[in-house]
């Protein structure tokens, strides 16, 4: 996976997450919190 490809990863995982923190109104930090697991996530499932 290349930068571009990481780079369209990391945004579509923040935007996932945008949209959860709206749907349960939960504070920022929390937001920032499961991106940055899901960007962890997105880098150690890769082959």
């Amino acid at each position: 996976m290349g930068p571009a490809m990481l780079g369209v990863a990391i945004s579509t995982a923040n935007k996932l997450a945008m949209l959860n923190t709206v749907s349960k109104n939960s504070p920022m930090a929390t937001y920032f919190n499961n991106g940055k697991n899901r960007i962890t996530e997105m880098r150690s499932n890769r082959p």
